[in-house]
């Protein structure tokens, strides 16, 4: 990748070549399976819509959080107690290239002062802005 390239994502700047030349409709994600705290194995179809019914008060709404935290987790972090969830399996498709110019495709990037570095939705990143400004 040219410095040119680089300059408009600056994200890349400190990255060697092997992670700044992935192709963003290489990347893929998703959850593949979940185990519940009863034992219950769920699969999860590649393809579709998957849909969680259930009467009043059964789990659903905490599944669906539980299953939230586990994608947003930070390494190094504690995980929270889970009421439903035991384990929660996913796959990839794509190299770490792909993965960071899919992100940088669908996210919007920030490094202004006084403001998180890093990816951030774009509602967020106008929230960056005004911190900046100020």
């Amino acid at each position: 990748m040219h410095n040119s390239e680089r300059s408009t994502r600056p994200w890349l700047t400190d990255l060697g070549d092997e992670l700044a030349g992935g192709e963003a409709n290489k990347f893929g994600f998703r959850l593949s399976s979940l185990e519940l705290i009863s034992g219950e194995q769920v699969p999860i179809a590649k393809t579709g819509v998957t849909a969680i019914v259930g009467g009043n008060n059964v789990g659903k709404s905490t599944l669906l959080r539980e299953i939230y935290g586990v994608i947003h987790s930070h390494y190094g972090q504690p995980t929270p107690v889970h009421h439903v969830l035991q384990k929660c399996s996913y796959e990839w498709e794509g190299s770490i290239a792909d993965m960071l110019e899919w992100i940088g495709q669908n996210y919007a990037y920030s490094d202004a002062p006084n403001a998180p570095v890093g990816f951030m939705s774009p509602g967020v990143q106008g929230e960056a802005e005004q911190v900046q400004a100020i």
